[in-house]
């Protein structure tokens, strides 16, 4: 069908095809007021009171919606809280949403490409593809401007140094039901570092590899594997391959919401203190990141928590909600804190 269309005092155009006028609507050229008229009759109207050509309340003239565009344009702003809740969700479902953005949008570009006189969406599916390319760009230029030195260790760093400490725990506690609920210590009254008592370990047959003993972001905690020969296994936990202090004097009958095994402080004095000023590097007595230290209890539960401060370089853990210290105090009894080797 053909139409003719007046426009201000001018003499009418036409026949002209609908592709032709939505072209002419698309560049501004014919508006919604326009007079027009199909080829088959008389009556004038406004171009807007055609069926074939809607506008939008803008003045635009309406297309079929592009459903490609609109997918993009949601999963493109859907991959930016995936990224930061990465850690939480375990793996980097930002990116399988970033590369289905890239898909849609493509598809939605495709779509317009073919019929760009019916179907829109066209500044959705641009959003989307910026949004769906732009994250993974920024963080490969990061990855490559920003040296490792000074990244915060990751959530799974965390979760891995948890774990040695649990393991570290479990392995005491075998020793333990084996000599009466003491803990190595109790066999080196003498003993001034965790590395001699953590070496009786080996010497019992309760443990034999170093690398439980290790922290990721560590600069003391970086066992090399070598445990050395029976029986004295001289070779197992020399300086800087043992990243866990622990209380010499607790056995396994004491209660179980006493720290046992924690990370090495950068004050070793009962109760221990660390540096948050550190958070972030691999330093001695350094905190994790927000002022946080993993600490093992009497019990086998392992928890990282936060510090009186977030500054400072000696600062204490932060009291229980009544207000009871962490590290308690035993009326005529003396607990005390083996540090690392270094």
């Amino acid at each position: 069908m053909n139409y003719f269309i007046q426009i201000d005092d001018q003499p009418p155009l036409g026949p002209l095809t609908a592709d032709h006028i939505k072209r002419r609507i698309i560049a501004g050229r014919s508006k919604a007021s326009d007079l027009v008229r199909r080829e088959s009759e008389e009556e004038w109207k406004p171009l807007g009171k055609l069926q074939e050509f809607q506008f939008d309340k803008d003045g635009q003239l309406k297309r079929v919606p592009n459903h490609m565009a609109v997918a993009s344009v949601v999963l493109g702003c859907a991959s930016v809280p995936l990224l930061f809740l990465c850690n939480i969700l375990q793996g980097p479902y930002f990116l399988l949403a970033s590369l289905a953005a890239i898909v849609f949008g493509h598809l939605a570009r495709w779509l317009i490409k073919r019929n760009p006189l019916q179907v829109g969406g066209g500044q959705s599916a641009k959003a989307g593809l910026w949004i769906g390319y732009g994250w993974p760009i920024i963080l490969i230029l990061i990855s490559v401007f920003n040296p490792p030195g000074s990244r915060i260790p990751p959530k799974s760093n965390q979760t891995k140094a948890i774990n040695n400490c649990k393991q570290i725990i479990t392995t005491l506690k075998l020793y333990s039901g084996d000599n009466g609920g003491e803990y190595p210590d109790f066999a080196l009254p003498n003993a001034h570092t965790s590395n001699e008592v953590f070496r009786e370990l080996f010497k019992a047959g309760d443990a034999d590899s170093e690398a439980i003993f290790g922290c990721p972001n560590s600069s003391d905690g970086n066992p090399d594997g070598n445990i050395g020969k029976v029986p004295d296994y001289a070779e197992a936990l020399k300086p800087n391959e043992n990243h866990w202090a622990m209380t010499k004097g607790l056995t396994d009958s004491d209660p179980g919401n006493i720290p046992l095994v924690y990370e090495s402080p950068a004050d070793a004095t009962w109760p221990p203190k660390w540096n948050p000023s550190l958070a972030g590097t691999t330093k001695p007595g350094r905190t994790w990141s927000g002022g946080k230290v993993i600490i093992g209890f009497n019990d086998g539960s392992v928890v990282a928590m936060p510090l009186e401060s977030t500054k400072g370089q000696h600062v204490g853990l932060r009291p229980h909600p009544d207000g009871t210290p962490i590290f308690p105090t035993f009326p005529g009894r003396k607990l005390q804190v083996l540090d690392v080797a270094r």
